[in-house]
């Protein structure tokens, strides 16, 4: 549910006046690592919702649409789905005004953005940022345990090379 608030340009409220709205879904993608290779799932925007609606005497008004996701996306590559909202409102003098809003909504509920250098010396670890926000951007506070732990040495592999003269 979103709620608006329609006030002529003159700045007072617009009551009695009508709204009419649209609601389009655009897909995207968080995690651009998920797409070493370059491919990405193929993603159209769609129309999901769309109508009229009258105001209120304080001029608020109240669109309700359900956040339908794409099923054709796999959960897989935790698609954000924006719900772009847009809505223009005329009040009796014929004076439009329009606005938008974009609603963000995803299969996770929280984004985890940690920023560690390079290089970091081991008593720096105490030091590291790291910020949680929701879908839209901005800050939710969390509790978080992080856990660091020593990396396992890659074993080498060792090739002879065939292609050598006999003397070499």
């Amino acid at each position: 549910k979103l709620t608006g608030f329609a006030k002529a340009y003159a700045g007072n409220v617009t009551d009695g006046a009508t709204a009419k709205y649209r609601v389009v879904r655009q897909p995207r993608f968080i995690y651009p690592w998920l797409f070493w290779r370059g491919w990405q799932p193929p993603t159209s925007e769609m129309e999901i919702a769309h109508g009229e609606i009258k105001t209120a005497k304080d001029g608020k008004f109240e669109i309700e649409f359900t956040a339908i996701p794409d099923l054709a996306i796999d959960k897989k590559f935790e698609p954000v789905f924006d719900y772009h909202v847009y809505a223009d409102v005329t009040d009796m003098n014929g004076e439009t005004r329009s606005g938008e809003k974009i609603i963000s909504v995803s299969y996770k509920s929280l984004l985890v953005n940690v920023v560690i250098p390079n290089k970091l010396p081991a008593d720096s670890l105490k030091n590291i940022s790291i910020i949680t926000s929701n879908m839209v951007g901005e800050f939710e506070p969390a509790q978080l345990t992080v856990t660091i732990s020593k990396l396992k040495e890659e074993k080498r592999l060792i090739r002879k090379r065939y292609w050598q003269r006999p003397d070499q």
